[in-house]
């Protein structure tokens, strides 16, 4: 009996499975070696030819809203006049702050600042002629032949603007919290720490911004709308009642107004990291090398499994002749 027909009858025996496996990759080490080697070089040539992305990190807390919420006795009438005032469903503003990061207003914000816009698109805009063009390659030539004829949709490409600057927002900027500590880290990655560090930081403002503007303008409506009321109730309790809330309003108004942090209070400055973090070299290597292992013993599995069928049938063509 041949060498791989014993294989084969070993094989059937549960135990002895492992043996087999590791007496088929010796006999073959040669491709598994090669898929080794494969996988490592592939490795080193990717690590060549990636972008390497810097972290930059802003971490904020809450601003202190110092008894801003509002008292029980005075929920009614407030609500009444059209006013949030808290309750185990409403929001906080830090909670919106970190809403709006991502949100289609801030982009909007953001869209409006060119520096911005070029850097995160730059390969869209062409400088000497002052103008957004579409990229063109083959590689997305050929994206598109093949989207058509699967029958996958295919979008018109569309000048940078805030939508597009939402989508990138939603993918690019990391929220994390963590439930024992009330500060909230940001981060970002990009090729350039420099850069990473002040768009995190434009966001931040941005996102700021745009909650106090929010306020200003619901405030300013409260207050009129209140003013109003006082100026018409005759009671005196609705007149108390109305007073304390016109005075909560004011004081939210006077917050918002304030140069101040409004919603979240950066704790330091943006910092970028002093070294890439992704990708990470010896991840990639230690992946390469596995994956190329993994390629070559497969392989070697196949060469084993074709011999060996090569082998069963000379056997029976042997047996026919005698």
């Amino acid at each position: 009996m041949t060498d791989n027909n014993l294989n084969l009858a070993e094989s059937s025996h549960g135990p002895i499975d492992l043996l087999v496996l590791l007496r088929t990759f010796w006999r073959y080490k040669l491709v598994v070696g090669l898929g080794l080697v494969v996988g490592l070089l592939l490795a080193i040539n990717y690590l060549a030819r990636t972008t390497y992305l810097y972290t930059a990190e802003l971490k904020v807390t809450p601003v202190s809203s110092n008894g801003q919420s509002l008292s029980p006795r005075v929920q009614g009438p407030a609500s009444l006049a059209g006013i949030n005032v808290g309750g185990t469903q409403e929001a906080t503003p830090f909670q919106l702050y970190l809403e709006s990061l991502a949100s289609r207003d801030v982009a909007d914000i953001l869209a409006r600042d060119p520096k911005v816009m070029h850097r995160i698109f730059g390969g869209e805009w062409v400088a000497s002629a002052g103008k957004w063009v579409e990229p063109t390659s083959v590689g997305k030539s050929l994206g598109i032949l093949i989207k058509r004829v699967v029958g996958l949709p295919v979008y018109r490409w569309e000048a940078p603007d805030g939508a597009r600057l939402q989508d990138y927002l939603k993918a690019a900027v990391i929220v994390t919290e963590t439930p024992e500590s009330a500060v909230v880290l940001i981060s970002y990655d990009h090729p350039d720490p420099r850069f990473a560090t002040e768009f995190l930081s434009k966001v931040d403002r941005a996102a700021d911004a745009y909650l106090r503007g929010k306020t200003l303008a619901r405030t300013s409506d409260n207050i009129n709308y209140i003013s109003d009321k006082l100026s018409k109730v005759t009671l005196a309790d609705h007149r108390v009642v109305l007073a304390e809330t016109l005075g909560e309003q004011e004081r939210a108004r006077m917050m918002a107004s304030s140069r101040s942090p409004f919603a979240a209070d950066p704790f330091g400055n943006a910092t970028a990291s002093l070294r890439p973090t992704r990708p990470q070299p010896v991840i990639v290597l230690l992946i390469g090398c596995v994956g190329g292992l993994m390629i070559g013993m497969l392989a070697a599995l196949y060469i084993n499994y074709l011999h060996h069928r090569r082998q069963m049938h000379d056997l029976k063509s042997t047996r026919e002749v005698e």
